[in-house]
């Protein structure tokens, strides 16, 4: 693909490029699509879910985690479309993760009493670094930070 992408454009642009692309994909994959796909997985083997995707609304979140949502930030990136890649991409896929999918999940996980099971599932992904806005909000150092930055890059 640098190939064709190098017939009009520098080397350094086509690389900046796939560094942001390549960035995005992975991501998406280790912050929400592995994460959702092992819940789901656990899901359907718990019995908190029964035929196909399409018959749960656990399963729509899913299918739109992955595939919907997922597949047009993946693709917006990969087209340079900043619209597509974070407004009708990322943060649908960020706002799915958090306030649909994981409330469903533990929820069909209440009902058949294995909260505790899902409750320590969810909590180690969410213990991790990219989630723990969603967990701690930005304290006042990550704050202090992002106003140093915003500072520097609009040079105010």
């Amino acid at each position: 693909m640098k190939a064709v992408c190098s017939q009009c454009h520098s080397e350094q642009k086509v690389d900046n490029f796939y560094t942001q692309f390549d960035a995005l994909v992975v991501t998406y994959n280790e912050k929400f699509a592995k994460p959702a796909k092992k819940l789901y997985g656990m899901a359907k083997k718990d019995g908190l879910v029964h035929g196909s995707t399409f018959h749960t609304e656990l399963g729509w979140h899913w299918w739109e985690l992955w595939h919907h949502e997922g597949r047009r930030a993946r693709h917006g990136a990969s087209m340079q479309g900043p619209d597509y890649t974070h407004w009708h991409g990322m943060y649908d896929v960020a706002h799915n993760f958090y306030f649909k999918f994981i409330p469903e999940l533990m929820h069909l996980a209440e009902k058949k009493g294995m909260s505790e099971k899902y409750k320590r599932e969810v909590g180690a992904i969410l213990a991790r670094p990219e989630h723990q806005w969603y967990e701690k909000g930005f304290d006042q150092d990550v704050m202090k930070s992002i106003k140093a930055e915003e500072k520097s890059r609009y040079k105010q």
